[in-house]
């Protein structure tokens, strides 16, 4: 689980996927 502060708003984040390259997706709740 990744925090992330957005605007000074911790946004939590889980890592949905991670590709061939080695990017990681993140799946921002809504």
């Amino acid at each position: 689980m990744l925090v992330w502060g957005l605007s000074g708003v911790d946004v939590e984040a889980d890592v949905e996927a991670v590709d061939e390259q080695g990017n990681i997706f993140f799946n921002f709740p809504k």
